[in-house]
């Protein structure tokens, strides 16, 4: 919906595996960014954020996640997204014990960490944030204030597991897909 309200828009994909987002998106300037297949870049998104000097209007992260690279990659992508330009995290809200226990269990959806990052964007200035009850949660960010740096709780989030989220999922602005419509139509 944000690509196709800005057909202008640069975008940047971090985590492409099969290209099924970066593929369907009709956008002119576009980076996927994986180290195994998909994209445009073969490389992290640490060594792509390393040497990077563009600026994107939309920028979607589905790229490794567990708690220290998502929160990487969101400060990252806060560092060189355009004034009012949005970012999306994909798997925000993990459905069980397993579903986010790190390392990846390999059984079952693995959503990861990346949940923690949620948390840090509710005390981060500058940034407008939700997270849609869909696809194993969509955190969605726009960005009200060009520098907004994201919140380091890295002392208090390296060690809660599920029973953290469990017991403090309320905290977080949720909304449906419903509810979300009329805030992303305001791109």
């Amino acid at each position: 919906m944000l690509a196709a309200r800005n057909p202008a828009a640069a975008y940047l994909e971090i985590g492409c595996f099969r290209n099924d987002l970066f593929d369907s998106l009709p956008l002119a300037s576009k980076i996927g960014v994986d180290p195994v297949q998909g994209g445009t870049v073969r490389a992290t998104s640490d060594e792509f954020f390393a040497t990077n000097t563009q600026k994107f209007d939309l920028i979607f992260i589905d790229g490794l996640h567990t708690y220290e690279q998502v929160h990487r990659d969101v400060a990252n992508a806060l560092k060189v997204v355009n004034p009012g330009g949005w970012i999306a995290m994909h798997d925000m809200l993990p459905s069980s014990v397993m579903g986010q226990h790190e390392p990846h269990p390999e059984i079952g959806a693995w959503v990861g960490g990346g949940w923690k990052v949620g948390f840090e964007l509710l005390q981060t200035q500058g940034v407008d944030f939700k997270i849609v009850k869909i696809d194993h949660g969509v955190g969605v960010i726009r960005v009200t204030n060009p520098g907004a740096a994201l919140a380091d709780l890295s002392g208090e989030l390296a060690g809660p597991r599920f029973p953290y989220f469990y017991e403090n999922y309320t905290r977080l602005p949720l909304v449906t897909w419903e509810e979300a419509l009329p805030w992303l139509r305001t791109a």
